[in-house]
């Protein structure tokens, strides 16, 4: 059983660190979400294709824990691949996508320099038509695919996220729900070391994988 980290969107590898040493499990992958698509189209569907691609070439069942960014990706994954996922933790996912907070994120980024993206793994170009072509996603289809335990959670400080966990838990079957206090979007730098408590638990909660 591998368990794989997935960042978000302003993350890369590296943004698991401190979790990553508070992990009982060894079994750790760490994917880098930007060097899927590089000589590729930056589009959410072509990093969804090679993410698909990369999780396939794993060859052992997966617990998926992704954030933002990462956890819509994992999400869309376990619709279709309910035998190899065996549980999932999604961190500060939105049910819709806001359309208009992308489109002002996207004018933001543009006055960010190259320099700021490239420590990202990617380059400002890729990453701007990557935020755009997010504007289009449809997270909700198939939700009642997922057939593995879930938990939902959200840092008590993301209130765009916080008001979708419920919509997700009345969606997807058996789903638990967590608000962790003090922390802001980006859990895995805010609470890192509640937040592998958290992994480790749920974890250990469910015990053996299901058949």
């Amino acid at each position: 059983m591998k368990t794989v980290l997935v960042h978000g969107l302003g993350q890369n590898s590296e943004s698991w660190f401190e979790v990553k040493k508070d992990l009982s499990t060894k079994e750790i992958v760490v994917s880098d979400l930007f060097s899927l698509i590089k000589g590729d189209a930056a589009f959410y569907s072509t990093m969804f294709k090679n993410f698909s691609k990369y999780l396939d070439a794993l060859d052992d069942d997966l617990n998926l824990l992704g954030l933002s960014l990462g956890g819509l990706l994992c999400l869309d994954y376990a619709k279709y691949h309910q035998t190899k996922v065996k549980k999932m933790i999604l961190i500060g996912i939105p049910y819709k996508i806001p359309r208009l907070l992308f489109t002002l994120q996207g004018l933001m980024f543009r006055k960010i320099k190259n320099e700021v993206f490239v420590e990202l793994g990617t380059d400002k170009k890729s990453f701007l038509a990557l935020v755009a072509s997010m504007k289009d996603i449809d997270i909700t289809k198939d939700l009642d695919h997922i057939d593995c335990p879930v938990l939902l959670a959200c840092g008590s400080k993301d209130s765009a996220n916080k008001k979708s966990l419920g919509k997700f838990h009345q969606a997807i079957k058996g789903s638990k729900v967590m608000i962790i206090d003090g922390s802001g979007h980006e859990v895995n730098f805010d609470r890192p070391a509640e937040l592998a408590n958290i992994i480790n638990e749920f974890f250990d909660i469910h015990g053996p994988s299901k058949k």
